[in-house]
């Protein structure tokens, strides 16, 4: 089966209604200091399928944006889609995308991690304005999930029939939805399938004090520091207790 590696620094410019399908294996291994973006011409390309492969997927430091998939007839699944298949994706950022079910990301029958991303400003038609993960087994650690917007249920991360689920040390913030819970909605499945645990769950005034609304990382007194799950495989890179979000747990210094 190939395998495609993509270097730091590159730049992936796709026109409008085209999408990249993914076979064989991908690695895309940014720095921090050299991202790799997947982005359109304008604003109108179908996005990302990596699907059936088992193989040693990997994204890290890469930026996923101006995904606009408008029509549930092009596809139903998300801006970037995981089906039945094995990926890593890390210290990345999803902003700016639009689909019908899973605004930043569409996961489906896969095992996946989840860890140190960003999903801000993705939206959804139907299920998951950031996140939808459908039996699946699924590690979603310390993300922050930021004003994304469902029309219809689940603004922030949707559970759909999950085989295992671990969800941990995540802020979710000023998502937005009709119908379910803007934090964490579970559509359906078995609540020992999933644990929800040391969690930043916005409600009311409570707020994580990010630095600004495009910088999250956070402030001096944030709710959020020391707030994360307090096993030591779980702390920050300078040895102290997790921090919620982006830029807590060990992979969290970018």
């Amino acid at each position: 089966m190939s395998s495609l590696n993509i270097e730091p620094g590159v730049r992936l410019l796709f026109y409008d209604s085209t999408k990249f399908s993914i076979y064989g294996s991908i690695n895309a291994m940014g720095t921090t200091s050299a991202y790799i973006t997947f982005t359109g011409n304008s604003n109108n390309w179908f996005g990302i399928n990596l699907e059936n492969s088992n193989q040693n997927n990997t994204f890290q430091f890469c930026v996923f944006e101006k995904i606009l998939i408008p029509d549930a007839q092009v596809s139903e699944f998300g801006s970037i889609a995981v089906i039945n298949s094995s990926v890593e994706i890390m210290n990345c950022v999803f902003q700016n995308n639009y689909a019908i079910n899973g605004g930043g990301i569409y996961i489906d029958e896969s095992n996946i991690t989840l860890s140190n991303n960003i999903f801000v400003d993705n939206q959804a038609e139907i299920f998951g304005g950031a996140i939808i993960s459908k039996k699946s087994t699924s590690r979603i650690y310390n993300n922050t999930i930021y004003h994304n917007i469902a029309t219809n249920y689940g603004g922030g991360l949707v559970l759909v029939d999950p085989i295992v689920d671990d969800v941990q040390n995540n802020i979710f913030y000023l998502n937005q939805n009709q119908t379910g819970d803007p934090r964490i909605s579970i559509y359906s499945g078995d609540s020992t399938a999933y644990n929800l645990e040391y969690n930043f769950l916005w409600f009311g005034n409570l707020n994580p004090e990010f630095v600004s609304n495009t910088n999250f990382h956070l402030k001096a007194g944030s709710p959020c520091i020391d707030e994360g799950n307090p096993l030591t495989e779980f702390n920050d890179w300078n040895g102290s207790r997790n921090d919620q979000g982006a830029y807590g747990g060990p992979n969290g210094n970018w």
